[in-house]
């Protein structure tokens, strides 16, 4: 089961005012409750910085132990992907990973996907980011 949300950039900031290290972002995949909770989501995401992301994910609230997480990037209204290949790994934390190596080479928006397996079947996850 593949399940997709996007969620724009403009509901984001509204929705997150003061993000600079105050709240997680959260984006939930509506067929079976998967919830991202990215921490320390600078905002905006600075241009040519290498930046690592914290993720948590959880199920019905329950911290969910995934199979695999698999990170894509893309610069939107072109065909820019990101020029590093980031690594994720788990924290030892239940539901927790680290998203490491992310950087950044071209400014305006992007979108981070995140392909999720795990029992309860494959999720997927955009995280709209504004690149400066």
């Amino acid at each position: 089961m593949r399940n997709r949300i996007f969620l724009p950039c403009a509901l984001l900031a509204a929705l997150l005012p003061g993000l600079a290290g105050a709240e997680p972002v959260t984006i939930r995949a509506a067929d079976n409750e998967m919830t991202a909770a990215f921490g320390n989501v600078p905002k905006p995401v600075p241009l040519n910085e290498m930046i690592t992301l914290q993720l948590t994910l959880s199920h019905s609230g329950a911290p969910v132990e995934a199979k695999s997480v698999e990170i894509t990037g893309q610069r939107l209204y072109s065909k820019n992907g990101l020029p590093t290949a980031p690594s994720i790994s788990a924290t030892g934390q239940p539901g927790g990973w680290r998203i490491e190596g992310l950087r950044f080479h071209i400014s305006g928006p992007w979108r981070l996907t995140l392909r999720i397996t795990s029992a309860t079947g494959v999720s997927e996850i955009v995280l709209p980011l504004e690149v400066k």
